[in-house]
């Protein structure tokens, strides 16, 4: 036997409006969004409270820095710097002639990639060196998703107890965040000079600048302090900056955070309503709620 002809029958169940039918089909349609609602929700996973991305930072080295040198006494040390109050007032400490800068773009893709900064300090002959701080300043700017340009730090510091004659060091300066970053405005409020005033304490300074909620710091670092210098020759601070890709947290907005939370609700509201149309089928077609059966046949071939 051949099939030559077939129809399905669709059977309608109607009720008035104030009916028990009605009521029971109403409530199964808000426990069918409510339930999907109540479980992405709980599973915290509904709403996205930061978002991140990656991102090649604009970074130029301001030519700005403040570098110490730690002999044998506190009466003994030498301070170079591109500030002119440090300058002045400590003029008779100022003893580095000779200073390298060069910042290089490898990729060609318009954002340096790395600072090459080599610095030379002159020393009496009986002088020793046990330690260095060097401070780097940079312009640190954000152009993605979010918009970012501040003022930023890069802290090289070194202490030993034995006298040395150079000291190489190579690191990555990565971007710090406490918050995330709004897109809706320009984050500008730490584009503003760290060295402002008069008040070149570092331990301040460092505790102001770590209270920051973006900031950049040195990581990924690697030192070598070398030891027997010469009586002639002077001491040799070198560093190599890389500006890697970073990863920005920032906060999403309406339209984002709608499609999230819709991606989350849908794959779990689509069993419900699978489950709660099963329930229907077996109330209305048992007769367990009182309703108007209606036939209707469709023709499908």
């Amino acid at each position: 036997m051949y099939e030559i002809f077939s129809e399905c029958v669709m059977y309608r169940y109607n009720s008035r409006f104030c009916s028990k039918g009605t009521i029971f089909v109403f409530f199964t349609t808000i426990l069918t969004l409510l339930f999907p609602l109540m479980f992405t929700y709980k599973s915290h996973g509904f709403w996205m409270k930061t978002a991140t991305y990656q991102e090649k930072p604009d970074v130029h080295f301001k030519y700005e820095y403040l570098f110490i040198l730690q002999t044998e006494s506190l009466d003994s040390l030498i301070i170079c710097s591109t500030f002119p109050y440090l300058n002045n007032l400590y003029k008779d400490k100022n003893s580095c002639p000779i200073i390298k800068v060069r910042e290089e773009d490898y990729n060609r893709d318009g954002y340096n990639d790395i600072l090459h900064f080599e610095l030379e300090a002159l020393l009496e002959n009986n002088e020793n060196v046990y330690g260095i701080t060097l401070i780097l300043l940079f312009d640190y700017r954000l152009y993605g998703h979010c918009y970012l340009e501040m003022e930023s730090l890069g802290v090289i510091q070194q202490m030993t107890s034995v006298p040395g004659s150079r000291f190489d060091y190579a690191a990555d300066l990565q971007l710090l965040q406490k918050f995330p970053l709004h897109t809706k405005f320009h984050n500008t409020f730490y584009k503003k000079s760290i060295f402002h005033s008069k008040n070149f304490n570092i331990r301040d300074i460092l505790k102001d600048y770590a209270a920051r909620n973006v900031s950049t710091h040195l990581v990924n670092s690697y030192s070598v302090w070398s030891y027997g210098r010469a009586a002639i020759d002077p001491f040799i601070v070198s560093a190599q900056i890389s500006y890697p890709s970073v990863t920005v947290m920032y906060k999403p907005g309406f339209w984002q955070e709608i499609k999230w939370a819709w991606m989350q609700y849908f794959p779990v509201l689509f069993p419900f309503i699978l489950l709660f149309r099963e329930i229907k089928r077996f109330i209305f077609s048992n007769h367990i709620i009182h309703t108007k059966k209606d036939v209707q046949w469709q023709k499908i071939s």
